[in-house]
């Protein structure tokens, strides 16, 4: 499989590095008995992991595979555009290889990795490799934490956190899945992230078990359940609820088709 991945790239030449590994034996038992799954339901048994320079190119990468080897149905995980609660971010397949092995393909950028190898704090270290010394993230962490007049541990990890996420909000779906959207980003916001339609019907919102007005303003840790309704639609007063691009366009396409249809 790596040798017809590099075929493939041998005039394109781009940036990439391809890992490959076999599942541990320990790791199969663990995993068998953590979701009580049979040996013939694994799908990562055998991995293949590509590494390119962004995302653009891990999207192009997962069309390439499937070119290349048979997608096996339902195994495709897109953890870059909803990342995992610790940040992890991939495209997860499985395809079926060679002597129709079913063989697990990641797809990352190499900060991407570098995240899920060293943990959460080399999402930063990564960018410190193209800053002068003085922006270090260890000259910044130190000044944040003599900035915080605090021995409560808890007020500690709240402050750094603020300083971390200062300009998005991590927010949950009912199934613990992690959206991330700009601060000051609404309910309303967050519909249209999951789905358009999930927005134009959007009817109310709950979060953290009780029910808010479109308009509430999301924050993190926040768990949102969408209310849909069939006969709810967008109003122009919506547009002032919204802040991101994309809930701001899909309401006015939506506008400007009903208007049409009343012309």
């Amino acid at each position: 499989m790596v040798e017809a991945i590099n075929d493939f790239f041998k005039d394109k030449k781009p940036n990439y590095a391809i890992q490959y590994r076999q599942k541990h034996i320990y790791s199969i038992y663990q995993k068998l008995k953590r979701k009580n799954l049979s040996l013939e339901d694994l799908q990562d048994i055998l991995g293949i992991r590509v590494i390119v320079e962004d995302v653009a190119e891990c999207y192009t990468v997962l069309g390439i595979v499937h070119s290349i080897f048979r997608p096996i149905p339902g195994s495709f995980d897109d953890y870059i555009s909803l990342p995992k609660p610790n940040m992890y971010q991939s495209l997860h397949t499985a395809v079926e290889g060679p002597k129709k092995r079913v063989v697990e393909v990641q797809i990352r950028t190499y900060e991407m990795h570098e995240r899920a190898e060293k943990g959460i704090a080399a999402h930063w270290a990564y960018k410190e490799n193209s800053s002068t010394k003085d922006n270090s993230i260890f000259a910044w962490l130190r000044e944040v934490l003599n900035s915080i007049k605090t021995k409560n541990a808890n007020e500690l990890i709240e402050a750094v956190k603020d300083e971390l996420f200062e300009d998005e909000v991590f927010v949950f779906t009912p199934k613990d899945d992690v959206v991330v959207l700009p601060k000051g980003a609404t309910v309303l916001d967050f519909a249209y992230y999951i789905h358009t339609d999930i927005g134009n019907h959007c009817q109310r919102a709950i979060v953290n078990n009780k029910i808010v007005p479109l308009s509430y303003v999301l924050q993190s840790g926040d768990r949102v359940e969408i209310i849909t309704n069939p006969s709810q639609s967008p109003k122009i007063e919506w547009l002032k609820i919204v802040t991101t691009k994309k809930a701001k366009t899909r309401i006015r396409l939506f506008l400007k088709a009903k208007e049409k249809k009343w012309l």
